[in-house]
């Protein structure tokens, strides 16, 4: 049987792999300056 502080880490962990996983779907179908979109090549250049 887990202990008392041990289900508290076991759920502070799912909680903070939730919230990761939250923010990745987010910025991932977000708007281009909230997302990690932004950090993609678009393909223009601005050398000409």
């Amino acid at each position: 049987m887990p202990s008392f502080f041990g289900l508290i880490h076991a759920w502070l962990g799912y909680g903070v792999a939730a919230v990761i996983v939250l923010q990745l779907l987010w910025a991932l179908s977000g708007e281009r300056q909230v997302g990690l979109m932004r950090f993609y090549p678009s393909g223009k250049s601005d050398r000409g």
